[in-house]
């Protein structure tokens, strides 16, 4: 299993198996995912916030109704594991 945990640019993902956007964001951005994926959403208490199956393209994600803070989201992909740290405003 490759786990990799990298450094986030302000307003995209790179280096992983998926691309987000914009980040920090106001609840509402898209994810890119490259193949059929997990993708988890958790607050820093380590409460699942979302988690959903996707196929390979670009989602809306919505968290508008969570509060302003900080999350972690990961893509699981086959077997590469990314997490990534999200910035609701």
């Amino acid at each position: 299993m490759d786990l990799r945990i990298e450094k986030l640019d302000l307003y995209e993902k790179t280096n992983a198996v998926f691309k987000f956007y914009s980040n920090p964001n106001n609840g509402n951005f898209t994810v890119e995912l490259n193949d059929n994926s997990q993708l988890i959403i958790y607050d820093l208490l380590g409460k699942t916030i979302l988690n959903l199956n996707l196929n390979s393209e670009n989602h809306a994600i919505n968290l508008s109704a969570e509060n302003s803070g900080i999350y972690f989201m990961t893509v699981k992909e086959g077997n590469n594991i990314s997490t990534v740290k999200l910035v609701k405003e």
